[in-house]
């Protein structure tokens, strides 16, 4: 019997300490289709808030009946990233009528689902054990009704960083998805900080920076040019990781390191998701932009997280310039180095947030050739993605790697050149002997550097393929093909001269003169360039307008090339729907020459050619 009391005294004692851990001074407010959700913090610390919301009064007895939104720590009220990158705290703005918050308040955003009334309510959890007792001041007595609509970011403040004007933004994601807002996390309420900074006048075009591992939204280089607007992303979570500009599994506990490797469960492009949609909000809402000059630059991880990510929507990007970048996380074997190899320090983390590689979880990304999700690690190798995208244009690649990078590799470059080149993608590939810093590098950024900004996404483009005159990069052995080279990198066109009608296009074709007789060093290696007077490339046009946009099933084609007046090459082909047109050995002068390529009557074998118009 004392036993008995003795456990029942405890259990009141437990109770009523459980019943004074609850918030109090909620406050809610609905705005741009979302629901800001306020309180007092209680006056201790490790503790998860847990929000709920209920089509009635949220009381004990029906608490378990109402939605769990899910839960944010304790302190949610402070932008804990952007304090820690200013060295400083900084609360968050809401841009409702709960401003200024107070680091004493506690903050989720919940995203409408639907008009309502709805009612809210917070309960506490600390050490695995949630109060479910509903007390005075932890729930709203009266209604609140919502919309469906789309979440705006909020602006933070100006500020200005290394002498630019960037304004920063916070959009809260949640674990809903409600319109067209997707799934950005998958906890109840995360704060993301980004920023945007306008040069110049417009109009605009517009590049998106993903930043290297390590680095920040505040870390972008300065603009190339004097007229752009940047959007300046950020991809960190709060333990610290980042999400390799991608996702994570719906599993994975963002705000600790001790994560269990997933074997069944499904992961998601969190992140990915999150930067397309910012990129929207951004060209929905900045006004005198040119949307048909959209770019992405990123070095390292940042590298990596554009090439992957305009692997998903190819079409609405004009190029990217990337640096230092990761290509396949699916790669295992690789001779140089083994942080990313099975059992790797690199590989490990990667199977703790998305799985192993032989698992191949499913990622919630429909592969469209197929109908069904992408395993995680073949949306995650760009030589994968290439074949996938083979009737797509990508956006034009300018890429530089480096043969002795212990933190990327190189060895996975060699099968994605392959596919790239095999699935007639084009693009320009640079490496040399240098490591993942600056030791060992021979190209300098002069050389690497492309004019982005001519490329547009209403203008097609040649993509060359098998150039004779490309360098060698090698078996995946670092020591082994050329230590200093190109593929792509000798050839150029003029953008300009480029003719896309419905019968008929054209372009000029030249050398990248550029880099005819300069000598480059690096790395214990040197090369002279000394471009031949010719060259043959196979020639596959890319992101075309209007040619053959509108053609039937085999269409009979005719081409040419031309050296000023002289006829030098001619061939005929038939396009089939569904397939690439592609022109196989075209010869490319240094001094120029013009590729003329027709819709014409199909004539019967043996017929001359005469010369195209």
């Amino acid at each position: 019997m004392r036993r008995i009391l003795l456990a029942l005294l405890c259990a009141l004692s437990c109770s009523t300490m459980l019943h004074a851990t609850n918030p109090t001074g909620i406050a809610v407010v609905a705005k741009n289709g979302q629901v800001f959700v306020r309180w007092n913090n209680i006056i201790d610390t490790d503790i998860h808030y847990n929000v709920y919301r209920y089509t009635s009064p949220i009381t004990t007895s029906n608490l378990g009946l109402a939605t769990n939104l899910g839960w944010v720590p304790d302190s949610s009220a402070i932008n804990r990233r952007y304090g820690s990158l200013l060295g400083t705290q900084k609360l968050l703005v809401t841009g409702t009528s709960l401003d200024p918050l107070a680091a004493s308040h506690g903050l989720f955003v919940a995203t409408s689902v639907g008009a309502g009334p709805y009612y809210y309510a917070v309960t506490t959890t600390k050490n695995g054990i949630t109060d479910g007792v509903i007390t005075t001041g932890c729930a709203t007595t009266t209604s609140l009704t919502e919309a469906v609509l789309p979440p705006q970011p909020v602006l933070q403040e100006t500020i200005t960083q290394s002498g630019q004007t960037i304004k920063v933004y916070v959009h809260f994601g949640t674990r809903v998805s409600a319109g067209t807002y997707p799934v950005l996390t998958n906890v109840g309420s995360l704060p993301f900080t980004f920023g945007v900074n306008e040069t110049g006048t417009g109009p605009h075009p517009v590049t998106v920076h993903l930043h290297p591992g390590g680095g920040s939204f505040l870390s972008a280089p300065k603009p190339e040019v004097a007229n752009e607007t940047r959007i300046l992303l950020d991809d960190w979570l709060p333990n610290g990781e980042g999400s390799g500009w991608f996702g994570y599994n719906e599993h994975y506990d963002i705000y600790t390191h001790s994560n269990t490797v997933p074997t069944m469960d499904t992961n998601f492009a969190y992140t990915s998701e999150r930067i397309w949609w910012t990129v929207d909000w951004v060209l929905a809402t900045y006004t005198n932009l040119d949307t048909q000059r959209i770019y992405f630059t990123g070095d390292s991880r940042g590298a990596g997280g554009c090439i992957f990510n305009v692997m998903d929507f190819p079409w609405r990007v004009a190029a990217i310039d990337i640096q230092k970048g990761k290509y396949d996380l699916s790669f295992v074997n690789d001779p140089n180095i083994d942080i990313w190899n099975l059992g790797g320090s690199e590989r490990l983390g990667a199977d703790t947030m998305f799985g192993t590689v032989p698992s191949n979880l499913p990622v919630n990304i429909v592969n469209p050739n197929t109908g069904q999700y992408y395993g995680t690690f073949d949306r995650a190798n760009v030589g994968y993605m290439a074949h996938v995208n083979r009737l797509n244009s990508l956006p034009l690649v300018f890429a530089i790697n480096g043969k002795y990078d212990s933190l990327v590799g190189w060895a996975e470059k060699i099968n994605v050149y392959d596919s790239l080149n095999a699935n007639c993608h084009g693009g320009v590939y640079f490496w040399d002997n240098r490591t993942h810093g600056t030791t060992g590098k021979a190209w300098t950024t002069a050389e690497i550097t492309p004019d982005l900004y001519r490329y547009r996404r209403d203008l097609s483009y040649p993509a060359f393929s098998n150039c004779s005159i490309n360098n060698d990069p090698g078996n995946g052995v670092s020591a082994n093909g050329d230590p200093i080279g190109t593929i792509n990198g000798y050839l150029d066109w003029v953008d300009t001269s480029i003719v896309d009608q419905a019968l008929k296009w054209e372009i000029d074709l030249a050398m990248n003169t550029a880099l005819d007789g300069i000598t480059v060093n690096g790395g214990g290696a040197s090369l002279t360039i000394n471009l031949p007077a010719s060259c043959t490339v196979d020639i596959t046009p890319r992101r075309l307008q209007k040619f053959l946009t509108a053609v039937t099933d085999s269409a009979c084609v005719r081409w040419e090339l031309w050296q000023g007046a002289v006829r030098q090459q001619t061939g005929r082909t038939v396009y089939h729907l569904g397939s690439l047109l592609t022109i196989p050995g075209v010869t490319v002068y240094k001094t120029g020459c013009t590729l003329k390529i027709r819709l014409v009557q199909c004539q019967p074998p043996g017929a001359p050619d005469p010369d195209l118009d």
